[in-house]
């Protein structure tokens, strides 16, 4: 068998919300906070002056129901009383803000 194949199989198996291989980030509550995920900015607060800082407002697309994603590489969950983000190789970050009291920012030009 390739070792291709065994990898896949391998990451078949794994729970992503527990494998220490995909990293999981509990931000506490607080009043001000920067998340930054990636090319993915989350804050709950208004940053003055962010285009000097090189920064734009990310804008994300809606799915549906509570899912929201960006840049086609960072899944959003806006639940209740947090906000869930997911990203492949950034991992999962759970913030304990609605979604929608929260500002979205990303580097001018970015990919990810």
């Amino acid at each position: 068998m390739s070792q291709q194949v065994t990898l896949k199989k391998q990451m078949e198996k794994a729970d992503f919300l527990t494998a220490s291989v995909y990293e999981k980030a509990v931000i506490p509550k607080s009043e001000r906070f920067i998340v930054r995920q990636g090319d993915l900015i989350l804050t709950n607060y208004y940053l003055e002056k962010s285009r000097s800082m090189g920064l734009t407002y990310a804008r994300t697309r809606y799915f549906g129901g509570r899912v929201h994603e960006f840049r086609g590489s960072h899944i959003i969950i806006a639940l209740e009383g947090k906000t869930i983000l997911l990203h492949n190789e950034h991992g999962i970050v759970e913030i304990p803000q609605n979604y929608y009291d929260l500002d979205l920012y990303t580097f001018e030009q970015a990919t990810d």
